[in-house]
């Protein structure tokens, strides 16, 4: 059994939503994950401007946050909840492919803490226009 392939699985075909917005898991290693989301018009919010809709971009953020949590903890048997979730636009985002990198805070029996950051993808993920801040509590199933 390979972790990376059960969680890319998971995370991009199981969980619908993730499938229908088109998050893809570019990267998982021990508290860190990278998510890759390609642009696609069905994204708008703003059509009259091309910006990606914000809850859109909220969404990537959970999603990694929960990946990065799930790096550290190893357990398919696990399950996480978002427990709160802050998300701070810096910019809007017109017409672009988004990379989201999350890295561990803090991870505890109960809780989770992860960070994340949202770049614009132009060949490098250079331009930052996304902050967010998770907290996911941990349910350990035996």
């Amino acid at each position: 059994m390979n972790f990376f392939n059960d969680i890319t699985e998971f995370i991009e075909k199981k969980i619908l939503y993730n499938k229908l917005l088109g998050i893809k898991l570019n990267s998982l290693t021990n508290g860190s994950s990278e998510l890759y989301l390609p642009f696609k018009k069905e994204l708008l919010g703003d059509p009259f401007r091309s910006i990606i809709h914000g809850g859109v971009i909220s969404s990537l953020i959970d999603v990694s946050g929960g990946v990065t949590c799930f790096s550290i903890l190893r357990n398919p048997s696990y399950r996480l909840s978002t427990l709160d979730l802050r998300v701070d636009f810096l910019e809007p985002v017109k017409n672009a492919n988004l990379i989201c990198s999350g890295k561990i805070v803090r991870i505890g029996n109960k809780i989770g803490v992860a960070r994340m950051d949202v770049f614009v993808n132009n060949n490098s993920k250079s331009k930052l226009v996304a902050i967010g801040n998770g907290v996911y509590t941990i349910i350990r199933q035996l």
